[in-house]
């Protein structure tokens, strides 16, 4: 969690997240932070008639997410990241086939 995009999981790969969570003890310090982010940041959320979901301002605000966004699949998450984009190409940058 660097705040710097927005995480959306499927339901079920945030319950799997969430098993993860619970076999850690109790007063672990990655444990405790991630439950006071998801707790105060967090939201389940629908897709629109339009397959939209409403990431809330509060959240949009903390990440930077302003004007036009990047969404990347990441693999490694099993989740979409909604970023600007600007941030996100300076993350990774872009490659164009017709530049040697």
């Amino acid at each position: 969690m660097k705040g710097d995009c927005v995480k959306i999981y499927p339901l079920p790969e945030w319950e799997k997240m969430e098993q993860k969570i619970a076999l850690l003890p109790s007063m672990s310090p990655a444990r405790r932070k991630f439950l006071e982010t998801t707790s105060y940041y967090g939201q389940q959320s629908e897709l629109d008639a339009q397959g939209r979901v409403l990431i809330s301002p509060l959240l949009r605000r903390a990440a930077g997410v302003t004007g036009d966004v990047s969404v990347m699949e990441s693999d490694l998450f099993n989740c979409l990241e909604v970023g600007d984009i600007r941030a996100a190409n300076r993350r990774r940058p872009l490659h164009h086939e017709d530049e040697a």
